[in-house]
Order: C-alpha cells, then structure tokens, then sequence
C-alpha cells in the first residue's frame, strides 16, 4: 500500500476523526479501557500510520492485557458506510483489511481491525453486529458458515453483510474461502460514535470523562479541555505523530491544566469483567451441546431498548430467561462494558460495600461513567426474585446512579409474575428516569425454535418429536436440557412432576454407594431453602455426596462450604417434593405473609403433585383448606388453585377437581377465572386501545393456563352454574380482545 502525506490526505484533518482520536486520548489518559478491546490499557495512540503497516491507519491503538500481552486496535473513520453490496466505502475498507491480513499478524495476535462510522441504523445495532458476535463465539468456521446459511438461525441481512464482506475480499484479490471469510469477520468491529447527532451521548461522556480527569478545582474547565485534546488529535494527525501518556499529561500540563490523580478504573473494570464472566458461566444455555441462539428474542430486546433504558425479560420457569440475558450480555460485551449481577453473585450491603470489593477509590457515578464512556454500558441483573435483601441494597444504589448516566442501560430477568404480589423492589424514581422498555417474555419454544434444534442437532430430534410421550415437557428448555442428559430408567415423565419426582427419589444419580448420602444433603438442602437460610450450608454433610451432587449440576458450589441449586428450577423441585413427601414441613410455610418468589412456585408443583399422584381431590382440598384458614394470606391459596390449569396434564385435573369448582354455584370456579385473570393476564390497553363498556379494566392472556381453562369450560358447557357466566364472560372477552389486538399489531 502506497502511503499518503498525512496532511494531504483527506479524513485525516475531520472533525469527526479527531473526535474519536480525542476520545482515545482521553481513554488513555485516564486510564480507561478502549473500546473494540476490552480487558486491556492504552499505552499510546498513533494517528495516520499507513507506512508502517498499519492499513486501517486513522487511528492505530496500541496496548496491554492484564497478562502483559499486547494488542493493537486499527481504525478506519468514515462518516458514514451503509454496509450494502454497492457501498464503495464498504468496500474500500475490506480491502484495507486485506492489505492488514497478508501479512498473517491479524490472523494470529490480537490485532482488531474496526471502522468508526458517525451514524448507526437498525441494520448496524441488529443483524451486522450479531454477524460479528457470531464469528467471535462460535468457535469454527464450520459452525460458524452452517448457522449464516441455516433457516431460521440466520437471516437475510445477515446473510447479505456475509456475502458482500466476502465479495469485498474477492475484489480486494484475497481469499475469501469459509475459513479466511470467519477469522476475519472475528476480528472486525464496527464502532459507532454519535458525535454528530443532536444530544450526542459520547459527547456528554467525553466531557464528564474530563471533568475526571481534571484536578476537582478545575472541572468546570471541562469543556475547554475536550476542545484541547481534539486539538491535540488534529496537530498529531497532521505529522504521522503518536502520543503516550507520559507525553499527553506533559502537554496538557504545559497547557495550564491541572490533573487529577489517577483512580483505579482499570482494576475496577477487571474486577467487574472477571465477575461478569463468572456470572454468565454459571448460566448454562446449551441443550445437547448446542446454544439456541433465539435471534427473535434477541432482535425484541434491541429494539426495546431503543425505546427505553429499562428493560424486563420475563417468562416461566426454565423457559430460557437467563440463557437470552447471557446471549445479549456476551454480545455487548465485546461492544461495551457490562456488570452481571445475580443472587450470590452481588455483593451486599450497598455500594460502599462494592466499591471496597472492588479496590475502587472513586464514586459510583465515576465508575459507570467511565464505563459508559467505552460506547454505553449494561447492568444486567438476573433474577430479580431471588436476590436477598442484603444484595438488593447494592442492586439499588447502581440503578439509582445508572439512571444517571446517559446511554447506561438496565436489563433484568424475572419470573412471568413477579411484582404480583409485592411491588418491584427497585428504586421508582430511577425506573421513571431510564424510561421502561416494551416488555420481552419468553416463552416455550416455538415451531420455528423447534425446527432450528432439530435441524442443527439431529440427535434431539425424537425428544423434539411431535408424537413424543414428553412432548408436554419438551418444549421448555431447562427440562428439555435435563431430559437430553437423563439417565435412562425406562420412564418416560409426562409432566413436571414426573421429573421433579424422579430427580428427588434418584437424588440425581443412580442407586449406588451414595445415593442415600445424596438424598440426604437433597433434603436438609431443601429444609434449608424453606427457613430462606442461605447461602445453603453443607458443612455436616460428608464431602463425597457433596461433591456427586455438584458434578451432576444440581449443586453450585460457592466456596467456603456453602452452596446454590444450580438451576432455580431445582429449588423449586427440591420444595415441592420436602412439602409432599414430608408433610410437617408445610408447618413452617410463613402463611401470615404474602407467599416468597423463591418458594411460590415450590408450593405450586407441591399442589400440582397431590392431584397428579392420586385418583381424587381429597388430598389437593386438605391443602386448600390450609393455607386458606385464619390469616393466611391469598398468594398461598391462589398457587394451589392454579396448580390444575398449569398443569401438562390440565385436562385430566380439572376434571378431577370439577365437582369443587361447580359446587356451590361455582364459587371456587369464579375465583379460578379471577385468578387466571389477574395472574396470567395483563391489561388490555397494552395490546390494543380498548375502553369496557362500564369503564372497568379488562385483561388479556399473558399465560396458557387461559386456553386450558376456556377448552375446560367449553367440555362444561350448559352444566355450567348461572352464576359463573358473568365471569366466564370476561374471560372470553378478554381472549377475544388478544386476537383483535394482534390482528392490529400485524397489519
């Protein structure tokens, strides 16, 4: 490559170029992270370096890992580049990243190539970007080329940026077979930077970065210091020069300006990167070696956030929640920082008690600025029903300070009806602040989701089947997970129940040596998690069954003798089987207060085990009877109601239960169809415009346990009580408001 005079060439003395040099300056300066190379400090920035072997040569930046290793960051700026089949600028850049790759270092040190572009569009932030993500995870070209070309996995935009990018290399005379095609693309990024944009969220960053960067006495000299750093990008720029931090703080200071001391971002970062990693390892997301990638919900989650700040991913239990929020997070990662949060994986006691964690010396509002600064920041919180209130002190603070900070965004995952019976436990005023999000809800894998696994997994295909015996549980994919990897005892589980139950009687094992150890530890394990003691200890427990356990994953072992289920799905089969197998233990259900998140759904598969493990109701209405005396609150009683229409086998146990729920002009049965109403359904006016006829509120499904209920009710037909119809009535109205709402939202 021929090298232009740096002060002739064109892009070199833009506005926009020494902005985003100014912004790399300033990164270093403070000792930030780069953006495009996380996990790493800058140790200088060089600018217009095409004769020294740098192709993308607007801004090359050179720096270290933890472990020392270096990496080099090239950057080419264009203000814009659509990324399409005719778009020259495209093309001019893949064949820079030709030039970069003959000579074999990109394809073997961590030398990321990147174009900054000053505008974004849905196509960068969506299917381009996850092109990227894909080529960074998947760890083959193989893999890599058979999920772009599979139907369903990919799509055509995806498609296209892989053809054109490929057609690009052609041109440019370099290979462009599958392999050369994948580890190029693995280490291309595209980096926008709105610095054009009215409101412009890297400008604000930038110059709250250097207000921190100024000596406290000076920061409202802000402003004049970002103008002198991209002054000084544009003096560099124009002589092929680079500077160090040595060299920047001289200058600046020469400058009149005075420093501050340097806090420790870097080793903050690296602590919340490494604490990050070790939240989203503890999520397992593949069924048969094998990750759905649910692009669907993943295309709902970006264009939710670009609608708000604060998003919920909601869905039953073991549908994927987690999985989708380990997906979003590993993508954004390489994109920006992120901090991962999750029940015994926070720190508790507020933000005071972080920042000593940490090593920090600074204020939150510092720290997440400075994240926020890399392109825009994530806090992902997983499982907003399980943290403890110790950890929810810490939880808190962070929103209240995230809500601050342009461009930070919150993502949260949470059971279908958490806030139910107690309101969200997050500060109000910051939720109002980041603007919510449409909600996204997961749930049970669709036709299409079902094709894609059995396409790249051949091996799933009979659990998958239509005609399978488990069909009813298959279709949830922490189950289809644990049915993948069960061992084979000749029993085929029709419901959950038939799997909670099996789990529990096999103490996840066999009938060997330890199995009467393991189902011990199960059952302390289990008391432990009713009396909310955790962490779960298992000091007096010998360590062989211990240790059984954590290698099946029903365990999660924290250290220090404590444990976690692996899955809450596992807690929640744990409780259920000590509450039924061992009566005197629902004498300890706090029946005075509103049901627990963590033991709710426990209860609900307990009541769901009294009616599918006998031939009448009896059991099932002593229950009821119960939690429905004196002061019990109603959550208890509401969960064992609708054990019968969540059941895989509703059918079969509403049928069981029809005599108590017709009897005494269907009372028990108007409360069922309230209840279904209020807890798996949401308003209707979320889904279409709609007033009733009376001003009341009307509900749609948010749940199946609707249809379940409405197939029952039309068996029923005329030996339904008089009294039921008016709420009958309204659940039918509210299914037929759904269909017209989605009709609209179609058309």
């Amino acid at each position: 490559m021929t090298a232009s005079s740096p002060i002739s060439t064109g892009p070199a003395g833009s506005y926009f170029e020494a902005q985003v040099g100014a912004h790399y300056l300033l990164t270093m300066l403070i000792g930030a992270e780069p953006r495009g190379m996380p996990g790493t400090t800058v140790d200088r920035v060089e600018f217009q370096r095409a004769a020294e072997g740098h192709p993308l040569d607007d801004i090359i930046v050179h720096a270290h890992d933890w472990q020392g290793n270096n990496a080099v960051l090239e950057i080419q700026v264009k203000r814009t580049v659509s990324f399409a089949p005719s778009d020259r600028e495209f093309n001019k850049v893949v064949a820079q990243i030709a030039e970069a790759a003959r000579d074999g270092r990109v394809l073997t040190n961590r030398q990321e190539l990147a174009v900054a572009v000053a505008q974004s569009s849905q196509k960068i932030e969506g299917p381009y970007q996850d092109v990227l993500t894909w080529a960074r995870r998947l760890g083959s070209h193989d893999t890599f080329f058979r999920r772009i070309d599979g139907v369903g996995s990919a799509n055509d935009n995806m498609r296209t940026f892989v053809q054109t990018f490929r057609d690009n290399l052609h041109e440019a005379g370099l290979a462009d077979d599958d392999e050369t095609a994948w580890l190029l693309l693995s280490r291309f990024q595209i980096l926008p930077f709105d610095y054009t944009a009215p409101g412009s969220a890297f400008g604000a960053w930038d110059k709250e970065r250097a207000s921190l960067a100024l000596h406290s006495d000076e920061s409202h000299r802000a402003g004049d210091f970002w103008k002198r750093l991209i002054e000084l990008a544009v003096d560099t720029a124009s002589s092929g020069g680079a500077l160090d931090q040595l060299r920047l703080r001289g200058v600046l200071e020469e400058g009149s300006f005075r420093l501050a001391g340097s806090h420790q971002f870097a080793t903050a970062r690296a602590a919340l990167a490494e604490a990050a990693r070790h939240a989203l390892d503890d999520i397992h997301d593949e069924v048969g070696h094998v990750s759905l990638l649910r692009a669907g919900l993943l295309d709902a989650v970006r264009s939710g956030l670009t609608r708000g700040r604060y998003l919920e991913i909601r869905g039953d239990a073991g549908v994927g929640k987690s999985a989708l929020l380990k997906h979003i997070a590993q993508q954004l990662a390489n994109e920006a920082p992120i901090i991962v949060l999750s029940s015994r994986r926070a720190t508790g006691g507020g933000w005071i008690a972080m920042r000593s964690v940490l090593g920090f010396d600074g204020s939150a509002r510092s720290l997440l600025v400075d994240l926020a600064s890399s392109g825009g920041a994530t806090l992902f919180l997983d499982g907003l029903d399980f943290f403890t209130d110790d950890e929810k002190l810490t939880v808190r603070d962070l929103v209240r300070e995230a809500s601050e900070v342009p461009g930070f965004n919150v993502v949260a995952t949470a059971r279908r009806d958490f806030g139910r019976e107690e309101p969200n436990w997050l500060p109000e005023k910051a939720l109002k602040i980041l603007g919510q999000a449409d909600l996204v809800t997961v749930g049970e894998l669709s036709t299409a989701e079902v094709r894609e696994l059995q396409a790249i997994a051949p091996e799933l295909g009979a659990l998958l089947s239509e005609s399978h015996p488990a069909r009813a549980v298959t279709r949830n994919l922490f189950r289809l997970s644990c049915l993948t990897n069960r061992r084979g005892d000749g029993q085929v589980p029709r419901t959950e129940v038939d799997m909670a139950e099996q789990w529990w009687k096999s103490a996840d094992g066999t009938h060997d040596e330890l199995h009467r150890e393991r189902a011990r530890v199960l059952k302390d394990l289990a008391e432990q998690t009713l009396d909310r003691r955790e962490p779960l200890e298992i000091a007096s427990h010998p360590t062989a069954p211990v240790d059984a356990l954590v290698q099946s994953q029903t365990l999660r072992d924290l250290g220090d003798d404590s444990m976690a289920f692996y899955h809450d799905v596992l807690r929640d089969w744990a409780v259920a089987n000590l509450l039924y197998f061992h009566p005197e233990a629902r004498d300890r259900l706090p029946l005075d207060q509103p049901a627990p998140a963590f033991l709710i759904r426990g209860v609900e598969l307990a009541a769901r085990m009294a009616l599918e493990r006998h031939k009448d109701d009896s059991r099932w209405r002593e229950w009821i009877d119960k939690v429905s005396r004196g002061e019990a609150h109603g959550s208890w009683r509401r969960a064992f109601l609708l054990a019968s229409v969540r059941s895989e086998i509703h059918s079969e146990l509403l049928e069981r239960v029809s005599d108590f729920l017709l009897g005494n002009q269907a009372r028990v049965l108007r409360e069922l169809v309230r209840t279904v109403m209020a807890v798996d359904g949401r308003a209707a006016t979320e889904f279409v415009a709609y007033k009733g006829a009376r001003g009341e509120q009307l509900y749609v499904p948010n749940g199946s346990s609707w249809v379940h209920l409405i197939r029952w009710l039309l068996s029923v037909g005329e030996n339904l009580p008089a009294a039921a119809i008016p709420d009958v009535a309204g659940l039918y109205a509210g299914w037929c408001v759904l269909g017209v709402g989605m009709l609209k939202k179609s058309s």
